[in-house]
């Protein structure tokens, strides 16, 4: 999906751009990493309750691409977070599906995105994992 995003931007957007895509995979069967980058419509769908009582348990990760154009070329910059779904919505940080996302990383007490400190957070998302790559590449250039 965020190859689209790029190529259609070359039309319409002069000079260097980016954009980004965020998706949460869920990779037990039969999911088979099911619904990804469409995890809005399965969220508008479910809600945060009806993802818990369909996937309760189950091992996920999410994941950002960040697509950059330079002017000439495209880039890409992948950042992944794996964990698990919560039993049910837990905390009230953040935003959508942050609640029933449980990462494995810096996580003993099992925290949800929704309920881990916005430094915590900030250290192992998908997006800051992306971001930094991101960053690098500009640095370099």
């Amino acid at each position: 999906m965020v190859e689209e995003k790029v190529k259609a931007g070359k039309g319409l957007i002069e000079g260097p751009y980016f954009i980004e895509d965020t998706g949460l995979y869920i990779t037990s069967p039969p999911m088979n990493n099911f619904p990804g980058a469409l995890i809005k419509f399965y969220y508008e769908h479910l809600g945060c309750e009806g993802i818990c009582q369909k996937n309760r348990g189950d091992k996920a990760y999410v994941e950002t691409i960040i697509g950059y154009y330079d002017g000439k070329k495209s880039h890409y910059f992948k950042g992944q977070t794996h964990g698990t779904i919560a039993e049910k919505p837990q905390g009230s940080l953040g935003f959508g599906w942050d609640a029933i996302f449980i990462p494995d990383d810096e996580n003993p007490d099992r925290l949800s995105f929704a309920e881990l400190s916005t430094e915590v957070k900030n250290r192992i998302s998908m997006r800051s994992r992306a971001s930094k790559l991101f960053l690098e590449k500009l640095s370099c250039d």
